[in-house]
């Protein structure tokens, strides 16, 4: 019984200290964002991955304010990987708005000037809020998704934000963040005007 005990003990230890370890890392980024030290900041950044999931989030939003094009897409199931706003050239656009700079501001203040955040669009909290109120409230709004990848919930008035580390190597990196509903909605009417609205039928 005291083997299981301890067995027990030393496992919450073990999963105690990895949660540590993964918060550091995403701590680390935050005060990075603070510093102003965009190359600190890329270093923890999975660029790639970042435009991705914001990109896909905000194609979706715009097939959800287009339900003619969802229509099209369930009589024409070819049409589904291009049908709506071109994922692809959303992801080029935000590559081009997705500059070290740009990045460590809106980890930092929530927002910058220009591109998808002209005018306010996201209001982001910073990543440091996170951590203002100590380890263990910063703990109680993170979640892994699996051993090498949690979030880090940030509550904002348009909803919650969820800042995404995946593990690679021995660093935790930004790979992606989830946007609130209202806030992929006004961002994908903006992408949407910069590119034309651009619908790629493939086929067609």
């Amino acid at each position: 019984m005291r083997k299981v005990i301890g067995a027990a003990v030393a496992l919450v230890i073990l999963v105690a200290a990895y949660w540590g370890w993964a918060l550091a890392g995403a701590a680390q980024l935050a005060s990075a964002a603070s510093r102003g030290d965009a190359a600190a900041v890329m270093e923890r950044v999975d660029l790639t991955a970042l435009s991705r999931s914001l990109s896909g989030q905000i194609s979706r939003a715009y097939l959800e304010q287009n339900p003619q094009l969802q229509k099209l897409m369930a009589l024409h199931p070819g049409f589904g990987d291009g049908a709506g706003l071109n994922a692809a050239a959303a992801e080029m656009l935000l590559r081009a708005f997705l500059t070290p700079e740009n990045i460590a501001a809106l980890l930092n203040q929530g927002r910058v000037a220009g591109g998808p955040d002209a005018g306010g669009l996201w209001r982001m909290p910073g990543l440091g809020e996170a951590f203002q109120a100590g380890p263990l409230r910063a703990a109680m709004n993170s979640y892994f998704v699996s051993p090498l990848s949690f979030v880090v919930g940030l509550d904002s008035p348009d909803g919650r934000y969820g800042v995404h580390m995946n593990l690679a190597g021995a660093t935790w990196r930004l790979s992606g963040v989830d946007i609130p509903d209202a806030v992929t909605g006004r961002i994908a009417r903006e992408i949407a005007q910069r590119i034309g609205g651009s619908i790629d039928l493939h086929g067609g």
